[in-house]
């Protein structure tokens, strides 16, 4: 399909760039915490990993949506099992999928001026392609839910939706009712482990410090030295609602984990719905 049909790999390239640099280009060159910059860096990241969420789920949708009709036929036909073509696709899509997230990580990284180091890109980049290698199998499974596109383009949309509201980013405190989406979505834990990688290791002022600083400069004689600031570690500015309590590794595992059960679902169900012609 990628031979015969080179323009939509292309285009799902341009979408990519398109993307990464007007992230870069809105976040240009992130002030400091030191300088106010906690909230920008905050929202630029949300961006960044809510164009992984909702690219690669739409583009899957579209794809198997064209693959739908030959995939049942000949599967049906017994020339080849579903499971050959599951395999296939993932292992000749992924190398392609990694590349575009690489292009699209390098490009808003060093725009917006993240944290500069190899350790750190590799953390952003590795949960990034974690993110959009999920949101594939995600797309894949809305597509499978009906045999109308536009079913699957809208049951797409939803989930990419609940996914995205509840990452701590939007809300300042989840609803109680709501919690058990945000601690299983690997949305919510690939946020809190890329805002993690980004704040730790930098220093800002602590909270309500400048103020502090101005008051008592005030008090001093002129010509004094301005107080020094009292600093505090970048994660300590980290809106709470977005700080899960785990660790970065603990939210790799579990973004891993949730990674590999939803390719394992969505296997099954497109398995099952070919058999009993769902498709």
């Amino acid at each position: 399909h990628m031979a015969r049909a080179p323009l939509n790999v292309a285009v799902q390239l341009v979408q990519f760039l398109f993307f990464g640099v007007l992230l870069g280009l809105t976040y240009w060159r992130v002030p400091g915490l030191a300088s106010g910059g906690t909230f920008d860096r905050v929202a630029s990241l949300w961006f960044v990993v809510a164009t992984l969420v909702l690219q690669p789920a739409q583009n899957a949708v579209a794809v198997f949506s064209r693959e739908r009709a030959l995939l049942r036929r000949e599967v049906g036909h017994r020339l080849y099992s579903f499971g050959a073509y599951f395999l296939a696709k993932t292992i000749t899509a992924l190398p392609i999928q990694l590349a575009f997230i690489l292009a699209f990580s390098g490009l808003v990284y060093a725009m917006v001026g993240f944290q500069a180091g190899a350790a750190q890109f590799a953390c952003f980049y590795g949960i990034l392609a974690l993110v959009g290698i999920t949101s594939d199998a995600v797309g894949q499974l809305a597509a499978a839910l009906h045999r109308e596109i536009v079913v699957g383009q809208i049951l797409n949309g939803m989930v990419c939706l609940l996914l995205l509201m509840f990452t701590g980013f939007i809300q300042t405190k989840t609803p109680p009712y709501f919690e058990w989406l945000k601690e299983s979505s690997y949305v919510a834990f690939a946020y809190a482990a890329i805002v993690k990688n980004e704040f730790a290791g930098l220093e800002a002022p602590a909270p309500g410090a400048a103020a502090a600083a101005a008051a008592a400069a005030k008090r001093l004689p002129p010509g004094s030295p301005y107080p020094d600031l009292p600093m505090v570690d970048g994660l300590e500015l980290v809106p709470k609602n977005v700080s899960n309590g785990l660790s970065m590794g603990q939210d790799f595992g579990w973004l891993i984990g949730i990674a590999i059960a939803i390719r394992i679902a969505t296997y099954f169900w497109i398995n099952l719905a070919i058999k009993r012609h769902w498709l």
